[in-house]
């Protein structure tokens, strides 16, 4: 599944700051480039379609070093929550609230690891 790349981007920046490079423009080199895995992004109904579904959440973040694409490090995150009321417009809004979450968790766990070199 692909991740949105505003919604890989800005948790990026903000646990990263000065380090991330999205656009051509900024004429600098990368030397790091993050592959996105979600693995699960669904809300899940136990018993009945009229109850509030559990949402799940989960991502894999490989940081990969430039040029050589040899793996530097990697991050799992895994969120789950109940969703607040069962209608569509509030599932989809808190999966991708789940979503910000595991990303930036990921993010964190990586941020030691990426900043170091």
């Amino acid at each position: 599944m692909a991740v949105p790349l505003v919604t890989a981007t800005a948790p990026a920046r903000a646990e990263l700051p000065g380090r991330i490079v999205d656009t051509p423009e900024a004429n600098v080199d990368a030397r790091t480039r993050f592959k996105v895995r979600v693995t699960a992004f669904q809300p899940v109904y136990p018993d009945t379609p009229d109850t509030p579904p559990k949402l799940e959440v989960a991502l894999t973040i490989t940081a990969v070093a430039l040029p050589g694409n040899e793996v530097r490090a990697q991050a799992s995150a895994r969120k789950s929550a109940t969703a607040s009321e069962n209608r569509m417009s509030i599932v989809t809004k808190e999966l991708d609230q789940l979503l910000l979450a595991a990303t930036r968790e990921a993010l964190q766990q990586l941020a030691p690891k990426v900043a170091a070199r």
